[in-house]
């Protein structure tokens, strides 16, 4: 791809634009008719890049449709694209935008909204409620059941960076502080130019000192090493040394920094072999006490006593036109 002349009118407005689409989708109309999608600067970058490799950058209309088209595509709804275009009609006033579009030219996969269904705003609630009050988070429930997509969803929606990390039977304490990494850093003018060695912050170093969220999934996996070396930051006084790095002093913690985990807590058949096999353990009740535990229903896949969160889902996931049929069976 050539190199573009920067064009700051032209980003303005097309940032502009995308805080716009971004309002509307917010709106609790728009979530409850369509669910919640996760935009963010990602959406805006790909349509700058793409209109860069068709080289439309310099025909202000071409690159609106264009925009709108990539923006359109990924909803499954008629009434969300019809919101995106009025979004863009109004920012450009182009009567172009006004009209249904044809797709078949933009390669761009429908993004999978978030269901508000009973059973997940129940779990929300708690959440949100134990996030005031400071205290760090478990949520407790079945494979698949939403754990990691509710504490996402809600990160995207409060403007949160989240660090994930999928905790295993091999995961070190190094991911979760950090740890002593060789430098590759060949710049003169940096500040770690010549070091052999640099210090890397692990995943709840960085949320603790920078004011973000991290999210811990499969806590139940995870070896008594990680458990203890995670013990200090649950306290009901957050505690953070780096001792690793030979620190004998606290780490400062953000106010924002919240530490979130997920786990599927194993019945007695999967105990039993989890114990056999060493790839798992229940945590103690010492453990479960430094969180506030909060346990997730599961998804009922009935369909033959009309489930309404499957059919909430199905609607949301499946186009609004009147010749698509919603119903399970």
């Amino acid at each position: 791809m050539e190199i573009v002349d920067f064009d700051s009118n032209l980003w303005n407005i097309a940032v502009q634009t995308h805080l716009k689409v971004h309002e509307a989708l917010m709106t609790n109309e728009f979530i409850r008719l369509h669910g919640i999608y996760r935009i963010d600067q990602s959406w805006l970058w790909d349509w700058i890049i793409s209109a860069a490799q068709l080289n439309i950058l310099g025909k202000r209309k071409d690159f609106v449709l264009h925009g709108c088209k990539m923006y359109q595509c990924r909803f499954r709804h008629s009434k969300a694209q019809e919101t995106i275009r009025t979004c863009f009609y109004e920012i450009f006033k182009n009567s172009d935008l006004k009209q249904k579009m044809n797709f078949d030219d933009v390669f761009v996969r429908p993004e999978m909204p978030y269901v508000l269904t009973d059973r997940v705003l129940s779990t929300l609630k708690q959440v949100c409620f134990n996030m005031n009050i400071k205290q760090p988070i478990l949520i407790t429930g079945a494979e698949g059941c939403g754990k990691s997509e509710l504490l996402l969803t809600l990160a995207s929606f409060c403007g949160q960076r989240v660090h994930q990390l999928n905790i295993t039977p091999e995961t070190e304490p190094s991911a979760l502080v950090g740890q002593l990494v060789p430098n590759d850093d060949k710049d003169e003018s940096g500040p770690n130019y010549g070091k052999t060695l640099i210090w890397q912050n692990g995943c709840v170093t960085q949320a603790y000192t920078n004011g973000q969220w991290v999210l811990l999934d499969n806590l139940g996996t995870a070896e008594s090493s990680v458990l203890e070396r995670l013990n200090p930051v649950l306290e009901q006084k957050p505690m953070l040394i780096l001792t690793e790095k030979g620190d004998v002093d606290e780490q400062i913690m953000h106010e924002n920094y919240q530490l979130v985990a997920t786990m599927t807590p194993p019945d007695t058949r999967q105990q039993l072999q989890m114990n056999l096999t060493g790839s798992g353990n229940e945590l103690s009740p010492a453990l479960y006490n430094r969180f506030a535990v909060i346990h997730m229903q599961d998804l009922t896949f009935d369909i033959t006593h009309d489930s309404d969160e499957l059919k909430m889902i199905a609607k949301a996931l499946l186009s609004d036109e009147s010749d698509v049929d919603h119903q399970l069976v």
